[in-house]
């Protein structure tokens, strides 16, 4: 007698499509947080291009034999299919640099506002590549989590420059760079939609890793190697493992849900990542960060709940004509 039953994801997906992919976008970004704070502590020692080059090596190894086990083809016939896997994983990266830039030139919280743009720019750009519609109340779930993040952040140009928050004096360039990254994010979204349904996960997350970890490991033979420990190949390891479950998510849910609904759970990571720091490293609770948070925390709940009427109703009408 079985005491746990364990859920047919596949026919969860062909049933409630939307839903799913909403689910599997949260595990994605709740992954990435979880990599985003062990990259913190492993920043300590390593610089940004060790820890991008050895989770790119890792995503390599891990997506070519899962793509290997499962007897997926490496190589596509497709032409169409070969140039928007080349577009996505040459793209990839220089978003990934662009990030970095824009974290480099203004203050943390700024560059976290800016870059939350993003599911707006997603959103412009799935209404003209898929005609998808961008009613009002995914509108105002953006907007809702847009001033969420902006009271988590707290950035100068509206709440003044405070401790660690002052004016940099590549501002301008920097809230350019911060904006492109966003812009070339939301790109890399409207990439993955497209192929969500023509490749298989493993083959997106090998192509985007093909150049992603040899770029990396060029660009750090450049600036220097620096001394590595085993300690430091093991806590990549740990960021590595995190990005190859979050990457297998983050295509699986842009096949199966909208690029504009799907890019909006973005903001869970802001809403993610206080709840850890207060939980595991104590910080205290702030008036703004607490209404940002339960801003975030709305959005979210509307639109899981949205769907999973949407899903409902179209089960009921399913059924009926069926009856028919």
């Amino acid at each position: 007698m079985k005491l746990l039953s364990i859920p047919n994801f596949s026919q969860l997906e062909k049933t409630h499509g939307s839903l799913i992919g909403v689910i599997y976008a949260l595990m994605n970004h709740s992954l990435f947080v979880i990599s985003n704070f062990m990259i913190q502590k492993a920043g300590k020692r390593l610089n940004t291009f060790q820890i991008l080059s050895g989770v790119g090596i890792f995503l390599l190894i891990f997506n070519f034999l899962m793509a290997k086990s499962k007897q997926i083809p490496i190589c596509n016939k497709d032409r169409k299919i070969t140039k928007m896997l080349f577009i996505r994983a040459t793209v990839g990266p220089l978003g990934a640099v662009l990030g970095f830039m824009g974290f480099t030139l203004i203050p943390v919280s700024e560059c976290t506002a800016i870059q939350m743009t993003s599911p707006a720019f997603t959103a412009m750009l799935a209404t003209i590549f898929f005609g998808e519609k961008y009613d009002i109340m995914l509108f105002l779930n953006t907007v809702l989590c847009f001033f969420g993040v902006m009271f988590i952040s707290k950035p100068a140009f509206l709440f003044g420059a405070g401790e660690g928050n002052a004016e940099s004096p590549h501002r301008s360039l920097g809230v350019m760079i911060a904006l492109s990254g966003a812009f070339v994010g939301s790109f890399v979204q409207i990439c993955l939609k497209k192929l969500g349904s023509m490749v298989s996960p493993f083959i997106n997350t090998l192509t985007f890793a093909i150049f992603l970890g040899p770029i990396m490991a060029v660009a750090q033979i450049v600036v220097g190697m620096g001394d590595v420990y085993l300690s430091d190949v093991i806590a990549v390891a740990g960021i590595g493992l995190c990005h190859c479950g979050a990457h297998v998510l983050m295509n699986k849910s842009f096949a199966l849900g909208s690029a504009s609904t799907i890019s909006l759970m973005m903001y869970s990571q802001v809403f993610l990542a206080y709840i850890i720091d207060i939980v595991f490293m104590g910080t205290a609770l702030e008036f703004y960060s607490v209404i940002g948070s339960i801003s975030i925390f709305l959005c979210l709940f509307i639109t899981l709940f949205r769907l999973r009427m949407q899903n409902r109703q179209a089960i009921t009408n399913m059924l009926m004509t069926s009856a028919k």
